[in-house]
């Protein structure tokens, strides 16, 4: 068994649950959730992403909004396109909202329950951070080595990839 890491390290993660599904954050989840289905899943034709209009490059959360739309409408194939990790958000999303509704005893009841897993959300946590970021360096080394796949983004954030585009 390993030992238990100190208090306030990098991986103590005491609490992950009960901060996780707080009311706040379920409702923002919740907000989130609502937004996804509400927006188009091809965007809006216009990009909110200032390092892709300073760069002229996706940063590593470029295409999730779409991707989380895609999901929420059933278009899986879109959604891993624009953001493979739309599914993860969506699915995150989903689960921690709609725990905001709920009667804060039952609330509670599931987050006594999760807290022994604050371990395992926490490396959870941590790891998706960390795949994020390493995919947003792969994607950015694709888009400057002319990979046809990720050209889509040097035109803007408002323009379709090509396996969505029209003829």
């Amino acid at each position: 068994m390993h030992p238990a890491p100190r208090r306030g390290s990098l991986l103590d993660f005491q609490g992950m649950a009960r901060g996780m599904f707080s009311r706040p954050v379920a409702a923002l989840c919740l907000l989130a959730v609502i937004v996804g289905i509400v927006l188009p899943p091809t965007g809006m034709g216009f990009s909110t992403c200032g390092m892709l209009k300073l760069f002229n490059m996706p940063c590593p959360g470029c295409g999730l909004t779409r991707s989380v739309s895609s999901f929420y409408h059933g278009q899986f194939g879109w959604s891993f396109h624009y953001h493979p990790f739309g599914w993860v958000f969506a699915a995150t999303f989903l689960l921690v909202g709609v725990t905001a509704p709920l009667p804060k005893a039952w609330r509670e009841r599931l987050i006594a329950r999760l807290t022994r897993f604050d371990r395992a959300l926490g490396i959870t946590f941590l790891s998706v951070c960390v795949l994020l970021l390493a995919w947003g360096v792969i994607r950015i080394l694709l888009v400057t080595s002319g990979a046809p796949s990720q050209q889509w983004w040097i035109q803007g954030g408002g323009v379709q990839p090509p396996f969505i585009q029209q003829d």
